[in-house]
Parts: C-alpha cells; sequence; structure tokens
C-alpha cells in the first residue's frame, strides 16, 4: 500500500461563520466546495421511515460539510454545526462533539490498500471501498485508540480536484 498524501484532517466545528472567517480569512485557505445536507440526503437516498431522513430534509439548505485547500491534495474537512450529524446513518460514533473527528490519507491503489489491510488482524477495517459523494473512493479503518482513518483515492472528477458546482 502507498500513502501518497495526507488527505484531511476533519473537525466539526461550533460555529461555521466563525470557522471560515478564520481559516479563509486569517490563515489565508481557499474554500473548494461544500456539500448540503440536500446533496446527502439525495446521495444516500434512505428509505421513507428512516429516523434521519426527515432531519436531512428539514436542514436540506443548509451546509453539512466544506472542503477547504490548502494545497493541492491538501484539504481541511470542516462539518458544521447545524442539524445532528449524529441522525447520519454513518459507520462511525466520533460526529456528536466539537473538534477533532478523523484523519484522511490519500492511497494510489484503494483497493489494493483494502486488500492488503485486510490480510492484518491487527488492524481493525471499518467498512469496505465505497464511491463517496465527491467521487472519491473511501473507506475506514481505525488505529490502536480507536481514532478514525478514512482511506481515500480520488477519481479524476473528485470535487476535490474539481470544485463542485454547489459550493456556496
Amino acid at each position: 500500500m502507498k500513502i501518497t498524501n495526507i488527505g484531511h484532517p476533519s473537525y466539526r466545528v461550533s460555529d461555521r461563520d466563525k470557522a471560515l472567517h478564520f481559516y479563509c480569512d486569517c490563515l489565508g485557505l481557499k474554500k473548494k466546495f461544500t456539500i448540503s445536507y440536500a446533496e446527502i440526503l439525495k446521495y444516500a437516498d434512505p428509505p421513507e421511515n428512516d429516523p434521519w431522513r426527515k432531519t436531512m430534509e428539514e436542514l436540506k439548505d443548509e451546509i453539512w460539510i466544506t472542503y477547504l485547500e490548502v494545497a493541492p491534495h491538501q484539504y481541511i474537512e470542516l462539518f458544521h454545526p447545524e442539524g445532528a450529524t449524529e441522525h447520519f446513518n454513518w459507520p462511525l460514533s466520533q460526529f456528536d462533539h466539537i473538534g477533532y473527528l478523523h484523519l484522511a490519507l490519500e492511497v494510489e491503489d484503494i483497493h489494493a490498500a483494502y486488500e492488503e489491510l485486510r490480510q492484518m488482524p491487527e488492524v481493525k477495517i471499518i467498512n469496505e471501498p465505497n464511491m463517496g459523494i465527491e467521487h472519491a473512493w473511501q473507506f475506514w479503518i481505525e488505529d490502536p485508540d480507536g481514532n478514525s482513518i478514512e482511506l481515500m483515492q480520488y477519481e479524476k472528477d473528485a470535487w476535490q480536484l474539481t470544485g463542485h458546482e454547489e459550493t456556496r
């Protein structure tokens, strides 16, 4: 397995406007793209009786995630406080607090990385590789202390590389 980059650290922030002011205006980072609750709802398309569907529908006009570009292929991912992210049917449990959530590592070949890590009993794999809403392959593991690590591989049309027309 070849790790090619730190893709992003991810944080849940308490105030979107203050966080964007700090990272963009003070530190000079560029807002690359956003993902709204409406987009994630459309992408996931949960059944009508799914408990978080109503929450996502109520929040459809709100931004769920903002990607900030530090340098090419390097980002900071900010989850916004609006709504209850914990209602999202996520394979991880760390989305219920403000602060650090996970680290994403970019790999050269997501499927090879998955197969290699599957052979290591000391590595806790959370899920199989899947295509994310932003056109990047991803799967999740945990380190020995339970810290979440996202392994990802960008496709040529990944929003991290191209931006996204829905960015506000």
